[in-house]
């Protein structure tokens, strides 16, 4: 997990809800959402998601993203924290 994110239960988001997506508005830091402590899901603002995290579903990545771009292995790291 990145480093600066933070992690909440599901239990604990749905009685928080405003609170985490204020903080992730004000600060931008990942919040990871987890179901019985394994990772499911991340709120962030939107701002800080990564190229690859915003492409449109279904669309082959390789039609979108330059393999000589110097900001690939970035992307492919932010990638592999949710796999």
């Amino acid at each position: 997990m990145a480093n600066n994110s933070q992690q909440i239960s599901i239990t604990d988001l749905r009685a928080n809800l405003g609170t985490v997506m204020r903080h992730a508005q004000q600060t931008g830091q990942r919040t990871v959402v987890t179901r019985n402590g394994k990772p499911v899901a991340a709120l962030s603002r939107v701002d800080s998601l990564t190229y690859v995290e915003m492409l449109p579903r279904g669309r082959v990545v390789a039609d979108h993203v330059d393999i000589d771009s110097p900001d690939l292995d970035r992307m492919r790291a932010s990638i592999r924290q949710f796999a």
